[in-house]
C-alpha cells in the first residue's frame, strides 16, 4: 500500500493486457489474500487458471477506497482495480520492485512471470 506507482506492462496468454502506472500486481488461484481480504471473487484453486489483478491506487485515500470496495463488494468494482484470468502472465516494471512469494519478501525485480502447469499439484477442494 505504501509502494509508489511504477510504469508496468502485463501480458496475459501472449496478449497485451495492461500498460500504465500500477502500485500492485497480484497473481493467485484462491480468492482471499493475507488477513482474509477477498481479492479474486471468482477464483477457484482447481480450475487451471491464474487470476491476475492490477491496482492503480496511488495514496492512502485511494487505497482506503480500494480495500473498502474489496471488503464490501466485488474487487473489480473498484475504479483502481482490473482483474483478468489466464494460464501464463509476464510482468515488466520500469524500475525494480520488491515482491512476495507466498508471503515471503524477495529482492527487487524488473520482470516476473508465472504460468499454470497442469497436473503439477494435487489440490483437494471441499465438495
Amino acid at each position: 500500500m505504501r509502494g509508489e506507482c511504477v510504469r508496468t506492462r502485463i501480458r496475459v496468454d501472449g496478449a497485451d493486457w495492461f500498460d500504465g502506472e500500477a502500485s500492485c500486481v497480484l497473481f493467485g488461484n484462491v480468492g482471499t489474500i493475507t488477513g482474509g481480504i477477498p481479492a479474486f471473487d471468482d477464483a477457484r484453486p482447481d480450475d487451471g487458471a491464474l487470476e491476475i489483478g492490477v491496482c492503480t491506487a496511488s495514496g492512502p485515500i485511494d487505497w482506503a477506497r480500494t480495500l473498502g470496495r474489496m471488503a464490501a463488494g466485488r474487487s473489480e468494482e473498484s475504479p483502481f482495480v482490473r482483474i483478468t484470468r489466464g494460464r501464463k502472465v509476464r510482468v515488466r516494471f520500469a524500475a525494480p520492485k520488491t515482491y512476495e512469494l507466498d508471503g515471503g519478501a524477495r529482492s527487487g525485480a524488473r520482470r516476473l512471470k508465472a504460468k499454470v502447469v497442469t497436473g503439477a499439484l494435487v489440490v483437494c477442494c471441499p465438495g
